[in-house]
């Protein structure tokens, strides 16, 4: 069977999809449907589903505006149902003819009627609470919502701009209106990320916070939200909370996140970035200046790197700090050796601090240095760098490896 999308073979069936899209807002029905030809859920949304004509002579009906009276969509749909009552779209058909009709009583019965025939049935769920949304029966359409979110999430965002559209805030969302799992609170979590709803996000990150619902890809998705406005504190704070049980160092003793590289850096924001080039294995390591392990990069010998490739930005408040870190070198060639580098990533200027350039073969090697973040400094960048040589023999080869890697205040060190 093909996984490809639905092809609309049927004229009529094409028809009734490109009016049903452009009147969805009218009568509760989505058009923001993908229809592929393994999801038949989707396909029987429309009211051509089944071999029921009928249904689609009273959409038209419904379309054109004629609703009521002999021959008008609520008679057709009556007859459509007396052919199959026990069809949850039938009874769909009927409720939206009525609620267009202004009819919410009769439009709630039938609805209701729908969801106990096809009480899994995300489509006819769907459309139930959207009735239930217009006529203001909010905690009956989170029931029927949820139950969407918990089944598929191909409505996620059809459901969640029906939330906005109507006025849920995520107070009511959170507690009322999303099925009790951590993908659908993900999922609602990265909708308010792309609608930049920073209330509704603090809310949603401490509601869900201490209920496990947040991996570190969405704690760093925030982070980077929170970074781009500039609001690095926030943003360091939210990371933070993620890793308290990981490094409840940071970052209150040490500003430089998983400094020991104690578990595998994420590439996050607030953690350590390994960007892979031709001519260098970036890979933590046992041979460790403290705790089990540490950052290696090895050079092959074939490339005259322009190496910044291990980096991290570290957020930091006005004061003075100490800086620390240990280095070892095993067999490193060329004139242009390896070290670390401190700069400001906001303004430009010469680096805080740069260590010296390793070259050759040393044991593990402190280096140290007392920096001060200014008042407008805000936001440092750690990278391990190597300047490319003009020399002849210019590709680098050899074994460096970096751990213990901090940035304290120095009042917390007093």
């Amino acid at each position: 069977m093909s996984t490809g999308k639905f092809q609309l073979r049927h004229p009529a069936l094409a028809l009734i999809l490109a009016v049903v899209a452009g009147s969805g807002a009218i009568f509760g029905i989505v058009n923001e449907l993908i229809l592929t030809d393994s999801d038949h859920t989707l396909l029987t949304f429309l009211p051509l589903a089944g071999d029921n004509a009928i249904a689609d002579r009273g959409y038209r009906k419904l379309l054109s505006g004629q609703v009521e009276g002999p021959g008008g969509a609520i008679e057709v749909f009556q007859q459509a149902l007396r052919i199959n009552v026990a069809s949850p779209y039938r009874w769909c058909d009927l409720g939206e003819a009525y609620l267009a009709a202004k009819h919410p009583q009769k439009a709630y019965y039938c609805i209701t009627q729908a969801v106990r025939l096809g009480p899994q049935i995300p489509p006819i769920l769907m459309r139930a609470s959207n009735v239930c949304l217009r006529e203001g029966k909010l905690s009956q359409a989170a029931l029927y919502t949820s139950r969407i979110l918990s089944l598929v999430p191909d409505y996620d965002n059809i459901i969640f701009s029906s939330y906005y559209r109507f006025g849920l805030d995520a107070h009511y969302v959170l507690n009322q209106a999303l099925s009790a799992d951590s993908r659908a609170f993900q999922s609602y979590f990265r909708y308010l990320l792309r609608q930049s709803q920073q209330t509704a996000l603090q809310e949603a990150w401490a509601y869900g916070l201490p209920r496990g619902y947040w991996d570190d890809g969405i704690a760093d998705d925030y982070a980077r939200s929170l970074g781009q406005a500039k609001k690095y504190e926030a943003a360091a704070a939210v990371w933070a909370d993620r890793m308290r049980t990981r490094d409840p160092d940071y970052p209150k003793s040490n500003r430089v996140f998983n400094g020991g590289f104690e578990f595998e850096p994420t590439g996050a924001l607030f953690d350590w970035r390994l960007s892979p080039v031709e001519g260098a294995k970036i890979a933590r390591d046992t041979a460790s200046a403290s705790g089990n392990w540490s950052l290696r990069v090895q050079f092959d010998g074939t490339e005259n790197l322009s190496f910044a490739q291990v980096s991290q930005y570290v957020f930091v408040t006005p004061g003075d700090y100490r800086f620390q870190a240990s280095i070892r070198t095993e067999g490193i060639t060329t004139d242009q050796g390896v070290g670390l580098r401190i700069s400001d990533s906001e303004n430009p200027g010469p680096p805080l601090y740069e260590t010296e350039r390793f070259l050759g073969t040393h044991g593990w090697t402190k280096v140290e240095k007392t920096i001060q973040a200014g008042p407008k400094t805000k936001l440092l960048y750690v990278e391990l760098v190597r300047s490319p040589s003009l020399r002849f023999d210019c590709k680098i080869a050899g074994t460096v490896w970096i751990d213990a890697v901090s940035l304290r205040p120095i009042a917390a060190t007093r």
